[in-house]
């Protein structure tokens, strides 16, 4: 198929994964504000979960599946759509339910009252425009950061088997195309998303101007929420997160674990597959740290307020990111292969280019969201316990200080862990020589079938990043500043 043919159909596939995760978000959205302590930890972690699950455990439990459907087009462009659109609803979800929200409550309420006596096209029309100007443009926002990354999407695409425009790309420069060639077939691309991108990131700098630079209440900090949704809505947005984790993160992982125990003692015996493990854990938590790093001197003090300079900044530095990894791992091999540079070329230093800026604008809303949901009142006070005389006092303050800002930014390092540790494109197109990442050595291998060995070092790979997450679970508190022995005396002072 030639390649404007296959942006075309990309075009349109991402626009159908849009449409239905807007839709299903809207929903979901409600269920996930609802209530608050354990419960809506557990709905946030339904969530989330579909979209933190490996991409490449998904296309590689599906592969036979969608192998069998070869012959049959349609349900296999189906079967994609749906994965993707579960995958990406949690992104929708989060941005309807931690945007802040362009029109009070209180104006929506009045412009009912005024438009209630309008009839016909003229209040259609009244009303159609206070909805762009309202409560659809945070729609029109989440559902484009959606098209966005449907759109760029490869590794799901590229083992089930679709006709795409960025497995074309990723195909050709990885099999040796020159780079020249890559970076016309990916010209076209680029228009659509950096044209996406200019309309979008317009919207939300008119959104930051028209407030002042200031954010309003951030609705999804509320412990405690009612809802008008009925039950049977309810019912069904749960049914939904369910059905979502199940086929997305469960039955890849039952496929993977059926027969690891068949191939587990091969991979036992390969020590290759050790070291690329080894260099994915250092490359990922290196640009994790960058990444982290990165957002510091961006971010003002108060999360809150956001002028229009620091909000324009923000955006020039998420856009490389928001490219997707294709494109961006393209214009870094072309601009290491400028004079100067091209020194550099064969050391990791392209990589962790490359997954820093990709990380950056995750990193960035995240750390937004995580300072702007904080309880402020009760994080001084807890600040305060930790300045006191008794070390029983200020280790308890640690603790707490701990509990209500640590803990989420351990969440946002396993996140960004995660996504950097089993990145596919940039790791095979700027890996320096004789550093194969993980993921590169899968996804070759993945290309033969579901094979027990197979199946094992999939395994072996998630344990790995497992492992690493809970040590760094366990080394946190440490540099938090809260320690243990500190609850302990605490709990011994009671």
């Amino acid at each position: 198929m030639p390649l404007l043919d296959e942006c075309g159909w990309s075009v349109l596939r991402a626009l159908v994964v849009a449409l239905t995760a807007g839709l299903l978000s809207a929903c979901v959205r409600e269920l996930a504000l609802v209530g608050g302590g354990r419960s809506r930890r557990w709905l946030l972690a339904l969530l989330v979960t579909p979209f933190v699950t490996p991409v490449l455990l998904v296309g590689y439990a599906y592969s036979n599946t969608a192998l069998a459907l070869v012959r049959h087009p349609g349900w296999k462009e189906l079967l994609y759509v749906g994965l993707l659109t579960m995958r990406l609803v949690p992104v929708c979800v989060l941005v309807l339910a931690f945007a802040p929200a362009p029109v009070s409550p209180e104006a929506v309420f009045c412009h009912r009252l005024v438009t209630r006596t309008r009839r016909g096209w003229r209040g259609l029309a009244s009303r159609l425009a206070f909805a762009l100007h309202g409560p659809a443009r945070t729609w029109a926002v989440a559902s484009g950061l959606v098209f966005l990354l449907a759109f760029s999407e490869t590794e799901m695409a590229a083992l089930l088997y679709i006709q795409s425009w960025t497995v074309s790309v990723f195909d050709a420069q990885t099999g040796g195309l020159a780079l020249g060639e890559s970076l016309r077939f990916g010209a076209l691309p680029f228009l659509i998303e950096a044209a996406l991108l200019i309309l979008l990131m317009a919207l939300l700098f008119r959104a930051v101007s028209a407030e002042g630079g200031t954010w309003v209440e951030c609705r999804g900090s509320r412990g405690k929420r009612r809802s008008g949704v009925s039950h049977a809505l309810r019912g069904g947005a749960l049914a939904y997160l369910v059905v979502a984790v199940i086929v997305v993160t469960l039955v890849p992982a039952g496929i993977v674990l059926r027969s690891v125990g068949i191939g587990l003692a091969t991979v036992l015996r390969t020590p290759v597959l050790w070291q690329d493990i080894a260099v994915s854990i250092m490359v990922a938590a290196t640009a994790v740290v960058l990444a982290l790093v990165g957002t510091r001197p961006l971010l003002p003090r108060d999360a809150m307020r956001l002028s229009g300079q620091r909000f324009a900044c923000l955006c020039a530095v998420a856009l490389p990111g928001l490219l997707g990894t294709l494109l961006l791992g393209l214009v870094a091999l072309a601009l290491f292969q400028c004079p100067g540079l091209h020194v550099l070329s064969a050391t990791p230093v392209p990589l962790l280019l490359g997954l820093c800026l990709a990380l950056l604008p995750f990193a960035l809303v995240l750390e937004v969201l995580r300072r702007v949901s904080e309880p402020a009142a009760a994080l001084h006070a807890a600040e305060l316990l930790t300045a006191a005389a008794p070390e029983t006092v200020r280790a308890h303050g640690r603790r707490l200080v701990f509990e209500l800002r640590g803990r989420a930014g351990l969440w946002l390092v396993c996140f960004l862990f995660i996504m950097a540790y089993f990145d596919l494109t940039l790791a095979a197109m700027l890996a320096p020589p004789g550093a194969t990442c993980v993921s590169v050595r899968l996804y070759n291998l993945m290309h033969y079938g579901q094979t027990p060995v197979l199946s094992a070092m999939v395994a072996m790979a998630l344990a790995a990043a497992l492992a690493t997450l809970l040590l760094a679970g366990i080394v946190w508190p440490w540099a938090a500043g809260w320690r243990p022995s500190g609850r302990a005396a605490v709990e011994h002072g009671k």
